[in-house]
């Protein structure tokens, strides 16, 4: 029969020891054929615990959620789907019902860094996780992962750093999730993840990367070349400030300003606040669009490539953090390129 599509039940990683990246597999009487959903969290039952996104995987009759970043020990989570709707390959739909689970006290949260979080698909990224245990052991096994399992692999598997073989994924993939497994000398455990966006190799672009509860980015992956708008520049003399601007279907504006009196030029710009806010000792930086925009940030960015032409930018690569708050607020990364041929791969 088609009608008696149902949730049975959850299968859940030790529900009261849960691993900081564990997963969650939510199966039900059929197989599925697509989700419905807005979002699929990991929801802190605290004021003061962040949400943290779920990546989802369809298996079959079931669900797996498998958190983007390393949740928070030792604290209690509720799997939440908002207005979700889960459609069998019959055509009939079935609703869920939540799972309460308590983080593992021991367990660690690690970091993953790389040079850049955008990359072309030609290239091989490589990550690095570092993490201290509280115990003072030292790592012995790295175990890294393709979270969903759409191809990648690792040359340097039980390293603290390898390098991302894409070989045999999809052309078309936007962007890939890396998990990591730390475990110490004495048996305590560490995690990491991390998401990479994938960038075609224009002269002229705009990609973001958006921290599920940014408010600017809304927790998107999105990249807009000069077929999808007009970017657009402006400067103020003496060059210490500059604008882009993207229109199209939507609108973005970057605003960069170097210390008061000082012009912009190729380097880094750390300590970095809301423009036009900002001190005169202090860089200014502001990225916003689609009517949001931060009342409050904070972050940095570098300029890579800068060129000017009549009194106009000519040339312009530059990435940058912004955070709509404090250093604990979830971030959006971002890149801009302008008539340039400068490789954020490197």
């Amino acid at each position: 029969r088609s009608d008696n599509f149902e949730f049975l039940g959850s299968r859940i990683d030790a529900i009261d020891n849960f691993p900081l990246m564990g997963e969650v597999d939510l199966v039900f009487s059929r197989p599925i054929s697509q989700i419905e959903n807005d979002r699929v969290l990991f929801d802190g039952k605290k004021w003061d615990v962040p949400d943290v996104e779920a990546l989802v995987k369809l298996n079959g009759a079931s669900i797996t959620l498998i958190p983007v970043v390393p949740l928070v020990p030792g604290e209690r989570y509720q799997t939440a789907m908002n207005n979700i709707r889960v459609v069998s390959q019959q055509g009939q739909y079935a609703r869920y019902i939540p799972e309460q689970l308590t983080t593992s006290t021991t367990a660690e949260r690690a970091r993953i860094s790389t040079p850049s979080v955008f990359y072309t698909m030609s290239y091989s990224p490589t990550v690095t996780v570092t993490t201290s245990f509280k115990d003072g052991s030292t790592p012995k096994n790295y175990r890294w992962s393709d979270a969903l399992g759409i191809g990648v692999s690792f040359d340097e598997q039980g390293q603290a750093t390898t390098s991302l073989d894409l070989s045999t994924i999809e052309d078309n993939t936007s962007s890939i999730n890396i998990n990591v497994e730390v475990e110490s000398n004495s048996g305590l455990m560490a995690y990491a993840g991390i998401k990479l966006v994938f960038i075609p190799d224009d002269q002229t672009l705009l990609a973001y990367s958006s921290e599920y509860g940014d408010w600017v980015g809304g927790g998107r992956d999105v990249v807009l070349t000069a077929d999808d708008g007009n970017f657009t520049g402006n400067i103020s003399a003496p060059f210490d400030y500059i604008n882009m601007r993207f229109d199209g279907s939507s609108w973005w504006d970057l605003d960069l300003a170097a210390e008061q009196g000082k012009p912009l030029q190729v380097g880094r710009y750390s300590g970095a606040t809301r423009w036009p806010f900002q001190s005169e000792t202090a860089p200014g930086l502001h990225f916003s669009g689609e009517s949001r925009v931060c009342s409050q940030g904070n972050g940095e960015f570098e300029i890579f490539e800068l060129e000017f032409e009549n009194d106009n930018i000519s040339k312009l690569a530059v990435y940058w953090i912004q955070r709509c708050g404090n250093e604990e607020e979830p971030a959006l990364r971002g890149i801009l390129k302008f008539n340039s041929d400068y490789s954020f791969n490197q």
